[in-house]
């Protein structure tokens, strides 16, 4: 991630987000740069703070896969994605296969992937703790989200 943003132009960013599918263990770094968001605020004649919590603009304000810098850990963090293949094929197996596929048991399965929504984040707080975060330009409203696919998506900041 640090070299990603020492490879752009200065810019700030006003969020850092853990995009998950937990069933099968996938998860993907994001980031919202401002002038990003600004530009969607701006085509909604409104300044960024108020689009960020406008219920018609929030959706598409935080959707990640719209932000220019989505799922940037295949191209800027390698070492991750070596390190979290163990990782996501145990979830995937423990997750979707043994939980879901072969019990059928949607309370257990969502339970299971509701905690790990929850450890991404307490680590995610953590890195941010320790500094993970200090070369990156932030805006005063940065914020961090963990956020699953099939949720909606008040829970990932409600999260944090």
């Amino acid at each position: 991630m640090h070299r990603e943003c020492g490879a752009r132009p200065p810019e700030e960013f006003v969020g850092f987000a853990l995009d998950c599918n937990f069933s099968v263990g996938s998860i993907f770094f994001s980031l919202a740069s401002t002038s990003y968001l600004s530009s969607i605020a701006a085509q909604a004649g409104m300044d960024m703070e108020a689009a960020a919590s406008a219920p018609t603009l929030r959706k598409r304000f935080w959707s990640f896969g719209d932000w220019p810098l989505y799922c940037v850990n295949d191209r800027y963090a390698p070492t991750f994605v070596q390190a979290w293949k163990l990782w996501e094929s145990l979830i995937e197996t423990l997750g979707y296969n043994e939980l879901y596929q072969q019990t059928f048991d949607v309370d257990l399965s969502n339970a299971f992937n509701a905690h790990l929504a929850d450890w991404a984040a307490s680590v995610l707080i953590e890195c941010e703790s320790s500094g993970a975060f200090h070369k990156i330009a932030r805006a005063d409203a940065f914020r961090l989200i963990v956020l699953d696919h099939d949720e909606e998506l008040n829970v990932g900041p409600d999260r944090m």
